[in-house]
C-alpha cells in the first residue's frame, strides 16, 4: 500500500497543511531575530509580568467551589514531583552510565510487561530521539539514535564537539554545559496518513509525555534538566543527512531537553 498525503488539507494543491505549518513556525537564522525580540518583548510588558506571577499566586476558594485537601506521604515519587524545575546552570560533572540508561529506558522504553511507558495516539510510535553524548560514563561523546526495540544507541556522528551544537540548537547556552541532550525527531508520515494534519498535534502531544518522564526520571536521580522550543530544524536534520549514513530528510524536529549535573557554585 502506497502511503501518500491523501488524507492531509493541501495548501495551494502542493504542500499539506502540517507540512506548511512547521516549515512557517520553524526557526532558522532569519526567523530566530523575531523569535528572540519577541521573547524580549514580553519580558518588558507590565501586563506579561503580572500574568505571570498571578499564574503562581495562592487565593482563597471561591464561594461553592470543592478545596482539595492534599495529604503529602513524603515517598519518593512525591518528592521527585515536587522537586522538578527546570535547571538552566549546568556544571560539568559526568553522568553516570546506569543513570543515563535508566533515565532513557525508563522514560520511553518497552517494560517488562512489553509496554512502552508513554503514550502513541494509535499505538504507531512515530518519536525517535536524537542523544548527543557531551559527559556520559562509559559512553563516547557524539550523536547517537536511540533504538527503543532494542534498548541501545546507534551511533550517527562520531566527530562532534559542542561547537557543533550550533547545527542543532539555538540555545546555545543550555548546551554549553550539559553533560547530554536529548532531540525529538519523526518522520510524520503514518500518523498523519491515519489522522490527517490532525496527526501533527498528535505527534507534539507525544513529545510531550517523553519528555515529563524523561525529566522525572532525571530528577528522581537527582540530575538537572530543561526543555527547550529553541531548536534549528532544516539546519539539524540537513546536518545529519550530511554527516550520518541515515536518510532523514522527510523528519521533523519537535523537541529538545538538555541534561546535567545542577552547578551550585553561585548558590
Amino acid at each position: 500500500m502506497k502511503i501518500n498525503d491523501d488524507s492531509c488539507f493541501m495548501v495551494n494543491n502542493e504542500i499539506p497543511l502540517y507540512r506548511y505549518f512547521n516549515e512557517k513556525t520553524s526557526l532558522n537564522s532569519k526567523s530566530k531575530s523575531v523569535f528572540e525580540k519577541s521573547i524580549a518583548a514580553a519580558f518588558d510588558d507590565k501586563r506579561y509580568e503580572r500574568h505571570t506571577l498571578k499564574a503562581t499566586q495562592k487565593t482563597r476558594s471561591k464561594k461553592d467551589s470543592y478545596h482539595l485537601n492534599v495529604e503529602y506521604k513524603d515517598n519518593e515519587f512525591e518528592k521527585t514531583l515536587l522537586n522538578r524545575k527546570s535547571i538552566r546552570n549546568f556544571s560539568y560533572e559526568s553522568i553516570k552510565y546506569t543513570d543515563f540508561c535508566k533515565i532513557l529506558n525508563m522514560s520511553y522504553g518497552i517494560n517488562k510487561h512489553g509496554k512502552i511507558s508513554t503514550p502513541s495516539a494509535g499505538g504507531i510510535y512515530e518519536i525517535q530521539l536524537i542523544v548527543v553524548i557531551n559527559n556520559v560514563y562509559d559512553i563516547k561523546n557524539g550523536i547517537y539514535l536511540y533504538d527503543i526495540n532494542s534498548t541501545s544507541l546507534l551511533p550517527l556522528v562520531s566527530e562532534f564537539t559542542r561547537k557543533d551544537y550550533k547545527n542543532i540548537t539555538y540555545s546555545l547556552a543550555l548546551a554549553e554545559k550539559c553533560a547530554f541532550s536529548i532531540h525529538a525527531i519523526t518522520n510524520p508520515t503514518f500518523m498523519t496518513y491515519k489522522y490527517g494534519d490532525r496527526g501533527y498535534r498528535f505527534l507534539n502531544l507525544e513529545c510531550g509525555h517523553i519528555f515529563q518522564n524523561l525529566t522525572l526520571v532525571a530528577t528522581y536521580l537527582n540530575i538537572g534538566s530543561v526543555c527547550s522550543g529553541g531548536f534549528s530544524e532544516k539546519d539539524f536534520i540537513e546536518y545529519l543527512d550530511l554527516n550520518s549514513e541515515l536518510d532523514f530528510h522527510n523528519y521533523m524536529v519537535l523537541y529538545e531537553g538538555f541534561f546535567g549535573k545542577e552547578d551550585k557554585s553561585n548558590f
